[in-house]
């Protein structure tokens, strides 16, 4: 029981005509997953800073781990560009592509059409972090220290590490919630196709879908 009972349409309700929607959810406990637009390429806009640490921490080539841990929790812009002075771009991309993932890294990660991925992807990225989260514990670390609460905002109840992303018409939101007897793995990928729609309002869709994640789980206790 869980992502079961939540229904797509109960999820579609909450979507605005002006945004679309990219959704992948999955429960580590029933393996169950809710998808909408999985395979659908979007903006990763500061996803990319978290990508692009983690790939950095794996293959160890003398970055400081501050500044890894700086480009994830403080999005910070110098500490991204630090990391690609180390490591070029086109050394990141290949790495994806050995991983079979459908994710393109741009060193100007607010690019629209260079900087991009799909849930699906996304989660299989993160399933290899969570598959080996005894020596990526340091990107936990970095996740968990994140300081921009932007996205689903799940309440303070459960422990959320996650990472952001923002662009004047894109609301990311990606992360693991560790629950009393499972992790969901939530990744949200809200881009509005009006350019009058206000940020807010992109935010607004992912937290009102975290919201209804967080009841429908609290149903089921």
């Amino acid at each position: 029981m869980g992502l079961n009972k939540l229904l797509i349409k109960d999820i579609q309700q909450l979507i605005p005509s002006s945004v679309e929607i990219g959704l992948y959810l999955y429960d580590t406990k029933t393996r169950e997953t809710l998808c909408i637009n999985e395979n659908k390429k979007f903006p990763l806009a500061s996803l990319a800073k978290w990508i692009v640490g983690s790939i950095a921490f794996q293959k160890n080539e003398h970055i400081a781990p501050i500044t890894i841990k700086e480009a994830i929790r403080k999005h910070s812009r110098e500490a991204y560009d630090s990391i690609l002075e180390k490591i070029n771009i086109r050394e990141m991309n290949i790495e994806l592509q050995h991983m079979k993932l459908d994710i393109l890294v741009n060193k100007d990660n607010t690019s629209i059409t260079k900087n991009y991925g799909t849930p699906a992807s996304v989660f299989q990225f993160m399933k290899f972090l969570y598959k080996h989260e005894t020596e990526n514990m340091f990107i936990f670390e970095s996740l968990k220290e994140l300081e921009d609460p932007d996205g689903f905002r799940f309440s303070n109840q459960h422990e959320w590490l996650h990472m952001t992303g923002g662009l004047e018409t894109v609301c990311n939101d990606a992360g693991y919630l560790y629950l009393e007897d499972r992790v969901l793995f939530c990744i949200g990928f809200v881009q509005a196709s009006d350019e009058n729609t206000e940020w807010y309002q992109l935010e607004q869709v992912l937290q009102n879908i975290g919201e209804l994640i967080v009841q429908t789980y609290k149903n089921e206790e």
